[in-house]
């Protein structure tokens, strides 16, 4: 396809858009980022539509070269992926999904919830990553909120909530947030760094405070001053609150490099977070990311191919080439070592091929055999004229 095929006075994006959206709503249900449930309070992850790992790596596309709107906040966009997404790579490795996961089977058997240093890793893994909304819910979860206690805790429940009010007003360099969704949205770069240099100063002026003295609860103390930290953008604590570097990358998106813009920066990040804290063992979405953010579109290519099979290389080339025109050439451009076809079309091929070859598949074939000008109309006039389907 081309842009000469619009009759409209329309972005070609935005045709590729609503095509990929089209095909996203295919591959199942969205799930909203890990999120608290109101009904029961000792709930801490939503049960949510397992996610597959075609899904994830469809919107990874649609994120990075249909949605054009969205490249102004790609940092955020990652953020919001990895919520929905970090349970796929629980299969593997530790994630900070798993932890919560864990925290959750455990959370009916704790007594004194604040005591137990799990409660606290689980909260600074959640804030790491930015799930702010399981955060704060967890931090009211905390001992000093119950009526009995408040007369003589006073000052702790105080840090606690101060802490909780903090987290809730956390600027975010988006368009928008989603109804529930804490924190506050800035989209011009001034306004995000006016209310963020004022909120980073509000959290240094709470780790100075004397109060500190005066909670005498040594776990509170110490896990909500941890808590600071990863607001402040702690290299250490960000790395000790994350399981592997997606998390650790997206940690430093949201405390450490908030403005970060453009693939060389992006990819330059990932390298140094793959260094510090590299996967137990490799996934298929992580070479995907790497190399989208590396920014070759033959390694991309070659990723959808190993790890998700014809149709994704074959539905999947309309987004590479969105706006691309080294991409366009690449696919496009007729090449003599495949027979005077371009990659596009022998991937469309290759599709067709798989679908006529099953009983139940075969009759959608033409579909794509008819977009494959050089071969394909040669293939449709011989399916045609057979007179029995596959077996």
């Amino acid at each position: 396809m081309s842009t000469a095929s619009s009759p409209y006075h329309v972005e070609w994006w935005e045709y590729v858009m609503e095509y990929s959206k089209d095909i996203n709503s295919l591959l199942g249900s969205s799930n909203s980022p890990p999120n608290s449930v109101i009904e029961d309070p000792k709930t801490v992850l939503k049960k949510v539509e397992e996610p597959t790992c075609l899904k994830a790596a469809w919107e990874l596309m649609e994120i990075f070269y249909a949605d054009k709107q969205a490249q102004a906040w790609l940092p955020e966009r990652l953020v919001d992926w990895l919520a929905d997404y970090d349970s796929l790579l629980s299969g593997t490795q530790a994630t900070i999904h798993s932890k919560l996961v864990e925290f959750q089977r455990e959370l009916a058997t704790l007594q004194v919830i604040e005591d137990d240093s799990r409660y606290w890793e689980a909260i600074s893994s959640a804030l790491a990553v930015g799930w702010l909304e399981i955060v704060v819910k967890m931090l009211r979860l905390h001992g000093s909120y119950h009526l009995d206690q408040l007369g003589n805790r006073e000052t702790e429940n105080g840090l606690v909530e101060t802490v909780a009010v903090l987290i809730s007003k956390m600027p975010r360099m988006r368009p928008e947030l989603e109804p529930g969704r804490l924190g506050e949205s800035y989209k011009t770069k001034p306004e995000f760094i006016k209310a963020w240099e004022k909120w980073r100063a509000q959290i240094t002026k709470l780790d100075c405070s004397a109060y500190w003295v005066q909670c005498d609860h040594r776990q509170t103390r110490e896990g909500l001053r941890n808590m600071l930290q990863i607001m402040l953008g702690n290299a250490n604590s960000l790395s000790a609150a994350t399981c592997h570097w997606m998390e650790l990358y997206i940690s430093h998106f949201l405390y450490i490099r908030p403005l970060t813009v453009g693939l060389e920066s992006m990819y330059s990040l990932a390298q140094k977070c793959i260094q510090l804290k590299p996967m137990s063992s490799p996934h298929r979405l992580m070479g995907l990311i790497i190399g989208i953010l590396g920014e070759n579109t033959e390694v991309v290519l070659a990723e959808c191919s190993k790890a998700f099979g014809p149709w994704m290389v074959a539905h999947v080339i309309e987004l590479l080439t969105a706006g691309s025109d080294q991409a366009e050439i690449l696919l496009h451009e007729e090449r003599h070592n495949l027979g005077g076809i371009s990659i596009e079309e022998l991937h469309r091929l290759v599709y067709a091929q798989v679908l006529s070859s099953h009983a139940l598949t075969w009759q959608i074939a033409p579909i794509y055999l008819t977009s494959c000008m050089k071969q394909g109309i040669g293939f449709v006039r011989d399916s045609t004229a057979q007179t029995t389907c596959p077996t």
